[in-house]
């Protein structure tokens, strides 16, 4: 799953992070979540810098479909 939030006014709050829950290192598998688990679908990563999910392309569209993401990531391939 890929997120992006565009904030684009209004005040942005600090942030403040206290208990991030994250699994104990042995659990901890970043290097196969980011390497993506289908070669034909983008890693979270590759999906934030396609340019279906540029910030510029966000705020234009307001949404993207997870299939614009996909195109435009085997588009740059």
């Amino acid at each position: 799953m890929v997120c992006r939030v565009v904030v684009t006014a209004g005040d942005v709050p600090d942030p403040s992070i206290e208990n991030v829950g994250r699994p104990p290192p042995a659990h901890n598998d970043i290097a196969g979540v980011l390497g993506g688990l289908d070669p034909n679908l983008p890693s979270s990563m590759a999906a934030l810098n396609t340019d279906a999910l540029s910030p510029a392309n966000v705020v234009e569209a307001g949404r993207v479909a997870w299939a614009d993401v996909v195109a435009s990531h085997r588009s740059d391939a």
